[in-house]
């Protein structure tokens, strides 16, 4: 069992990143796909791969006129 997932678990009756629960019970390496992840299953040798397909980043600082925004939204 996971210790840390298990007390996070008793504490607040969720767990938070990418632990599960299983059963109520809750074992180190049960995973689950984050938000922007795709997950390659390899049946030669039975391997999982996870990959990211997409992240949010903000490239350059955003300028606008308040005002203008406001009319535009209305």
């Amino acid at each position: 069992m996971d210790d840390i997932a298990t007390t996070e678990f008793l504490m607040t009756g969720y767990v938070t990143g990418s632990n599960i629960i299983y059963y109520i019970i809750l074992y180190s390496g049960n995973k689950e796909l984050q938000a922007g992840e795709y997950l390659i299953y390899y049946r030669i040798d039975k391997s999982v791969k996870v990959n990211r397909y997409s992240d949010f980043t903000i490239s350059k600082e955003l300028s606008f006129d308040k005002k203008n925004a406001l009319n535009k939204l209305d």
